[in-house]
């Protein structure tokens, strides 16, 4: 879901109830930026709640 309207769901009273994808352009990436999100990959597979934990210092 999202908290905003764009002007053609203006008067889309279901606009904000609605599902949408999103999916993360990794292609986009430096190739720096592929290998460590690859990295992270499995382990956020394994974990699927990693925001719910404290990040340290």
């Amino acid at each position: 879901t999202k908290n905003y309207r764009t002007g053609i769901e203006f008067d889309d009273p279901g606009a904000l109830a609605q599902t949408y994808a999103y999916y993360d352009p990794i292609w986009a990436l430096p190739e720096a930026g592929k290998i460590y999100w690859e990295a992270q990959g499995s382990s956020l597979r394994d974990d699927p709640s990693p925001a719910a934990k404290p990040m340290s210092a």
